[in-house]
């Protein structure tokens, strides 16, 4: 066998950028739209709203995924616990670790593991790549989505955006040599000596049935996940409200992304299976009035901190509490809906 390579199509989430969905996240929902055509938005509404709201499914802390400020590691424990969580109960997956360094070349790892069917996600740090926006300028962890090889002339294949520039969020093939992918891992591995990645990959495994397949079989998983909102809405944990209350407004930023997605699936998939009618419109506005009032919330409260003016803590509690009204009316006529 020359060369194999797995088969993937363009996604919806290219749309959203990296504030949205994070590098490890995106290839991991690129894995789940090969393995269950479709089911690449079903995925990641579930698990940024299962997200969003920290304690809903599983106590998810997303503190623990930072590492030296910017250097974020989003492989961490805690973020593969909870994406294991969402992947084996709704959708018979499971993200499982592979060492890298067993008397293994990296190209033998993924040249294996695609002909088992499978891509392989591999950590690399592409500071080094003459072509990266940050070459030699500061370090940064990325994850490489590999779906194939070409034995003769030693490729790695991949789906990527690094060649594109940091900014685009289009995954397009892409090929590295071996040579190219053994020194990006080796870089990660020296940089970030105690990660939980360190000389690590990872691939996805089927392990049981999907529960969702299609509009009807998300709507139904979808309405037992809002019903456990309504369930525990006095212990429900805001991701937003606890970075607020911690004075971490830069994360913020990327946080309350996580319902524009999530809202973002809702309302398409609303559109498609039911009749515009004023309930479902409401439905529609409620979900951009939330996008908009985090949206004024973070902005003002970043612009506080930058010009060193104090937060009104007060104020800001009954902001949010006005927002967590508000969501709970959304849930409560979304779970009516579908």
């Amino acid at each position: 066998m020359i060369s194999e390579k797995l088969k993937i199509k363009k996604l919806d989430i290219e749309k959203y950028n990296f504030a949205y969905i994070n590098c490890f996240v995106r290839p991991i929902t690129m894995e789940v739209e090969r393995l269950i055509p479709g089911g690449s938005n079903y995925f990641i509404s579930i698990y940024n709203l299962t997200k969003s709201f920290t304690n809903l499914i599983f106590n998810y802390d997303y503190r623990m995924s930072r590492v030296e400020g910017y250097k974020v590691n989003p492989d961490h424990f805690h973020e593969v616990t909870m994406l294991n969580k969402v992947l084996r109960d709704y959708f018979g997956l499971e993200l499982r670790c592979l060492s890298t360094k067993q008397n293994k070349t990296i190209f033998d790892v993924i040249k294996e593991n695609v002909i088992e069917g499978k891509a392989t996600i591999i950590p690399v740090n592409p500071s080094i790549l003459p072509y990266c926006d940050y070459y030699k300028e500061k370090n940064w962890i990325h994850w490489l989505y590999c779906n194939g090889y070409d034995e003769s002339k030693k490729l790695v294949l991949v789906e990527d955006h690094v060649q594109n520039g940091m900014e685009s969020t289009n995954y397009r093939p892409f090929k590295f040599t071996s040579n190219e992918v053994e020194k990006l891992h080796g870089s990660y591995n020296q940089v970030w000596v105690d990660v939980p990645s360190l000389d690590k990959c990872f691939v996805l495994d089927k392990v049981s049935k999907t529960k969702i397949y299609d509009d009807a079989t998300f709507f139904r998983e979808l309405k037992i996940i809002i019903n456990k909102f309504f369930e525990k809405n006095d212990d429900i944990l805001h991701i937003e409200e606890i970075a607020f209350l911690e004075k971490d407004y830069d994360l913020i930023f990327s946080l309350k992304h996580l319902k524009t997605i999530y809202n973002d699936v809702f309302c398409n998939l609303i559109t498609q299976n039911f009749e515009i009618n004023e309930e479902v419109e409401e439905i529609q506005n409620l979900a951009v009035t939330i996008k908009n009032k985090w949206d004024v919330l973070a902005r003002n409260t970043k612009l506080a901190q930058l010009r060193k003016k104090r937060v009104d803590n007060n104020l800001l509690v009954n902001e949010i509490g006005l927002i967590k009204d508000l969501e709970y009316k959304y849930f409560s006529k979304l779970v009516k809906t579908i």
